[in-house]
């Protein structure tokens, strides 16, 4: 996955943890997930953090979200 570096504080200085130590294992909805770089998004008014990852990661982490409804192709 990709982490937003621009995300709230409350998550810690990822950047600082990446650059020190490399990817950072942590968990997304109850599954062990890799977080192996850095993009600048920025929060909004109702999202503290934001990170990107493929399509299949994303069905492996919401399974209940059918794939025709999670694509925006």
């Amino acid at each position: 996955m990709l982490f937003d570096a621009a995300s709230r504080p409350e998550f810690g200085d990822v950047r600082a943890r990446l650059e020190a130590d490399g990817p950072i294992t942590t968990e997304v909805n109850n599954r062990t997930v890799k977080v192996v770089g850095l993009v600048e998004i920025g929060p909004s008014f109702g999202i503290d953090g934001t990170v990107i990852t493929s399509i299949d990661n994303w069905l492996r982490l919401f399974p209940d979200r059918p794939r025709e409804k999670s694509s925006s192709a």
